[in-house]
């Protein structure tokens, strides 16, 4: 079953740059016809809307403009006012973005229902993908499972458990992604309900959590030690904290949920060609090398990635049954 509806696990891979089949084997797309390469040249300078942190998506598109030689412009956006943003174009009919990348696997679907995607399917690159991590409509061109991040200064043992987090010590000092402002956290949540029962999510709401409403802006909070651990997180901007010397570690308890950054080309993009280059460009080896470096591809032997944690299960709740359960979850956070 791919990423499109039910519940979803996905395959643990093994470590990234073992050794193994050549990564063309692995599902790496072959170089995109001349034909795309010129046609997109000639449509001019286009535009990407991504959640990913800045720095990132500016090394993706720095290595995409130096390869092709064409220019295109990034705005971030979360995935709630990224979905409104592109609502109102879509709506309009004056769509102006070319390449979408989000983790809101509902909005996507609902997008896809008012005829607001372009179908992907048959493009030469997403064929090439593994089949768990593509649909007709978007595709999966990071994982960023939800773990939990600690500051290291503050607590020393760690979180490999999600029960770990009802111990006395984490009493106040929890930051948690608020699942009313955060509605793409609202699988992960229901992953816990589903998991560990109602009893759980009540111990929680207990600990007196400290509600936040995305997961960077908390990290920062995180390594100035407004708090022991912060849940949910991911990977990329952890890492991106670490580099930069704060004291904060990432774990994955299993199970979790997968998060995936998912691409998708509206359908009136008004640079259709580029869209299909950026598309390939992304799920090359190179470009996921860069999207992913230090985090977790859904591809292995990219140089530069992370293996997923060994026996970690990631489990995909649907998410119109995650956002059915939002009130009882909710509630049961005391929230």
């Amino acid at each position: 079953m791919g990423l499109a509806t039910g519940l979803i696990l996905l395959t643990i891979r093994g470590a990234a740059g073992a050794a193994g089949p050549s990564p063309q084997l692995l599902g790496v797309p072959p170089e995109p016809h001349p034909s795309l390469v010129e046609a997109a040249r000639r449509e001019g300078r286009g535009l990407l809307y991504a959640t990913q942190d800045p720095a990132i998506t500016q090394a993706v598109l720095a290595e995409f403009t130096r390869r092709y030689g064409i220019g295109v412009e990034f705005i971030r956006l979360s995935s709630g006012p990224m979905a409104q943003r592109f609502s109102v174009e879509a709506e309009s009919g004056r769509v102006l973005v070319d390449l979408l990348i989000m983790t809101d696997l509902r909005f996507l679907r609902h997008a896809s229902r008012q005829g607001w995607l372009a179908r992907i399917a048959g493009l030469p690159p997403v064929r090439a993908w593994p089949r768990e991590y593509r649909t007709e409509y978007w595709i999966a061109v990071a994982l960023n499972p939800e773990g939990v991040a600690w500051n290291t200064g503050l607590e020393r043992l760690g979180v490999r458990d999600w029960r770990d987090l009802l111990h006395p010590r984490f009493r106040g000092r929890i930051l948690l992604v608020d699942p009313r402002l955060a509605p793409p956290s609202l699988p992960f949540f229901t992953l816990l309900l589903r998991t560990y029962g109602e009893e759980y999510l009540r111990q929680l709401g207990r600990q007196q959590p400290i509600l936040v409403s995305s997961v960077v802006p908390a990290l920062q909070q995180l390594a100035a030690g407004a708090a022991s651990v912060l849940v949910p997180a991911v990977q990329s901007p952890v890492q991106a904290l670490r580099d930069r010397g704060a004291p904060v570690e990432i774990a994955y308890p299993s199970p979790t949920t997968p998060s995936p950054s998912l691409a998708a080309i509206p359908a009136r993009a008004p640079h259709p060609n580029l869209a299909r280059l950026l598309l390939h460009f992304y799920l090359t080896s190179d470009g996921q090398s860069l999207l992913n470096r230090g985090a977790f591809s859904p591809l292995p032997n990219i140089p530069g990635t992370l293996p997923l944690p060994p026996g970690l299960k990631l489990i995909q709740p649907d998410p119109d049954d995650a956002v059915a359960l939002r009130d009882r979850i909710v509630a049961l956070l005391g929230l």
